[in-house]
């Protein structure tokens, strides 16, 4: 017990030497015990810290890179003038079927599980819809791209319609948005969303 005494009393009399408020038992310990002061003590620790927080901060921004290179490197693998060639040719094959009434072409566009959102499922419906249509001599669709972009899987259109009448008079004009997706190593629309504007 003699040497615990004259421990503590050593700790008191380093409490009141630096003028400490409170202390720490377990670092007022290893000051004692390693012959190092207080403020000795805390530069070591800060400094250990400091370097604790560089590395962290350089593996954060290192993480940060490598993940904007790998997103740099998906983007960059979208073609978008061989995007804008496919789109191109397969809207021009929409219009020349819609032209003449060919109803099984134009279905042929669309994959089998299609869907016109809002409206109905399914290849055979496009067909349906298209017969009705050419019936009515509503046989004229013009499409522009407005923006294209996606992977080697789906691309996504964003274009302008509009739908005109056998006598060139315009029924219909609006935004519409395509996504295509590859069905048998062919593009084909998958979706199919048309805002018509207000007349």
């Amino acid at each position: 017990m003699t040497g615990n005494g004259k421990y503590y009393e050593t700790l008191g009399s380093l409490k009141r030497k630096n003028n400490y408020n409170d202390y720490n038992p377990l670092i007022t310990s290893y000051s004692v015990k390693s012959g190092i002061s207080f403020n000795k003590y805390f530069t070591i620790k800060s400094n250990t810290m400091k370097i604790k927080l560089t590395f962290i901060s350089t593996f954060i921004l290192f993480t940060m890179s490598c993940v904007n290179k790998t997103e740099t490197s998906k983007t960059s693998e979208f073609d978008i003038k061989a995007a804008t060639e496919i789109i191109e040719q397969r809207n021009k094959e929409f219009e020349d079927a819609l032209k003449i009434g060919d109803s099984i072409a134009v279905g042929d566009i669309y994959t089998l599980d299609t869907k016109i959102i809002g409206a109905y499922a399914g290849r055979h419906n496009i067909i349906k819809e298209v017969y009705e249509m050419t019936r009515d001599s509503i046989n004229g669709i013009k499409f522009r791209i407005i923006n294209l972009w996606g992977d080697d899987k789906i691309i996504v259109e964003d274009a302008y319609v509009e739908f005109f009448h056998s006598n060139g008079t315009t029924i219909s004009k609006g935004e519409c948005l395509l996504v295509w997706k590859k069905e048998k190593d062919t593009w084909r629309i998958f979706r199919d969303v048309y805002k018509p504007e207000k007349k």
